[in-house]
């Protein structure tokens, strides 16, 4: 984000219980071409100076939210850009791919 934009979140709850959380900011956005490549690991925008990070943020928050089903997106434009975490209304359904641990039986069951 740049340091001269301002920013809002905003939080939306389907009836089924899925979460949007939207992040947006009024920078620059990104080129068009680096839209898919800053979820790429190690990827850092070349138009920035900041100096920090090392470009795995995005990468392992976009991971994290699909091992649950969910998603991290973003749209971009000259006027700004939004990113927006998906996550479903139920959490514990089964996701293709994904093992969760069940608890251990009761004795006698």
């Amino acid at each position: 984000m740049s340091p001269s934009a301002s920013s809002f979140q905003t939080i939306t709850i389907a009836p089924d219980g899925a979460v949007e959380v939207h992040v947006s900011d009024t920078g620059p956005g990104f080129a068009p071409e680096d839209q898919q490549r800053i979820f790429e690991p190690f990827w850092r925008d070349p138009g920035t100076d900041s100096g920090g990070g090392t470009g795995l943020g995005l990468n392992v928050a976009r991971n994290q939210a699909r091992l649950v089903g969910g998603d991290i997106t973003l749209e971009s434009s000259e006027d700004g850009s939004t990113f927006t975490l998906t996550l479903p209304g139920d959490a514990t359904a089964p996701v293709p791919g994904v093992f969760r641990p069940q608890p251990p039986l009761s004795p006698g069951v």
